[in-house]
Formats: C-alpha cells, structure tokens, sequence
C-alpha cells in the first residue's frame, strides 16, 4: 500500500523511553493461537503488515505468546526500521528444565526472541508477571538491566499487575509499565493517597496504572496513557505507559 503511515494515526512519547508510538498498537498473543488452530498463517501476515501500512508501529509480543515471535519475523522482519518491538520474558518456554524467573532463563529467551524475530534487538523488554517477591529479589532486574547493557533491548519494563505493578511503578527501575485495566467493570475504584487508582473486583484489588489488552479483566498506567494496543482476533484492547 502507498499509504503516507505517518499521518494516519497519532503517536506519543512511550513512558521515559521517549520512543514516538502511535496511540494504537497492535497486541500479538491471539495471533499465533489463530494460525496454529486454524492454519491462518498467510492471514497473521497481512495483518501485521496492514498495520504497518496504515501507520500502527507498535508491536507487542512475548516468549511464551506460541510461535507470535517466529511470525513475526518472518511477515515483518524486512520492515524493522517501521516498527517498535516490545517482547516479554520469565516463563519457561522451552523443553529445558530452567526454572522461570532466573538469570538463565531470561538471558536465554532474549536470545531465543532475537533468533525467531530476525532481529539484533528489541525496543522494549518486559518482566512478564512475576511476583512482587521476585522482583524484590532482584535477580530478574539485574538480568534485564545486563540485557539494556549489551544491547539486544534498548529498553526495559515490567509487565503485570496488583501490587507488584505497583512496586514496579514506584521502583524507578522500568521505562514503562504494562497493567491491566477492566474497561468494564470500574464500580469499585477509589484513589489512594499516593496518587494511584485501585479497583476492586470479585476477585482482588487491580492497580489502574498503566493499560494493557486482556479478555474483559485486564489492560495498562496512571491517568496519562501513552498508547493503546488492540489485540488481533479480539475485541478487546491494551494500553500502555508509566
């Protein structure tokens, strides 16, 4: 498509990477689940380019998002200049008997992302949900301040929610945050004198900080969102800042 992306949707700074976005970006979990069950490969393809083409330049994947990485790089690896590529690392994801959450393990699913993205590194690199105890351990911090150190992510951030978004948020270590956010069920949301929003669902407190795309309970950040991301084969969104 002769399409002049730049002026069909908006972008803003992504939290304190400074990275220009555009206010929707596109989330990848659905999509490898699509064309693994359904043999939709040529279609995740076209999406991922026509996205791209009608200005969304915003990616976001994960390690143990299926084989999401592998299509990626090979539907879009030759437009990497056009895009920013978030991924997401912890989980085992492998027939390795690494254990989630250690040093091993995260440096070995950078190197396994890279390889199945066709790229030399990512824009953003995400903890994918691990506890408030993990992160307060350390180890998991200092392998993806090593990882920003060699490179092969140019920046870093924390991916969950509850309390442990909110220990991320206030860590001062990330460059964003990705939370979940119901835009559904709100009954419940109070202001805490630290200046976040909780809400309180059936089943817990949800810290409303910074929007990310889940079936109808989560999403992403504080009041200011940076970004939004639409999830492929879904109707539901994400959003995404600090």
């Amino acid at each position: 498509m002769n399409l002049d992306s730049s002026v069909l949707v908006e972008r803003r700074k992504l939290g304190k990477t400074g990275l220009e976005v555009s206010v929707l970006g596109l989330g990848l979990a659905q999509i490898s689940r699509a064309a693994s069950t359904k043999g939709y490969v040529s279609d995740s393809a076209t999406v991922l380019n026509s996205a791209l083409d009608l200005g969304i330049n915003f990616l976001d994947t994960a390690a143990c998002y299926g084989d999401t990485e592998q299509l990626i790089g090979q539907a879009v690896s030759h437009r990497r200049d056009e895009y920013i590529l978030a991924t997401k690392a912890g989980h085992v994801v492998d027939d390795t008997d690494n254990l989630p959450w250690t040093r091993k393990t995260i440096e070995e699913s950078i190197n396994r992302s890279l390889r199945l993205l066709r790229t030399e590194y990512v824009d953003l690199l995400q903890l994918h949900s691990c506890s408030v105890e993990t992160l307060q351990s350390g180890e998991v911090i200092e392998a993806v301040q090593k990882i920003q150190q060699t490179g092969k992510a140019r920046f870093i951030g924390y991916s969950g929610d509850n309390e442990a978004a909110r220990w991320a948020a206030c860590s001062g270590v990330f460059q964003t945050l990705q939370t979940s956010y119901n835009v559904v069920d709100q009954h419940f949301k109070i202001k805490n004198t630290d200046g976040y929003h909780y809400q309180t669902t059936s089943r817990k407190q949800r810290l409303v900080g910074y929007p990310r795309a889940i079936p109808l309970r989560r999403r992403i950040f504080p009041p200011d969102t940076d970004h939004e991301v639409i999830w492929t084969i879904s109707t539901f969104t994400k959003r995404q800042s600090t």
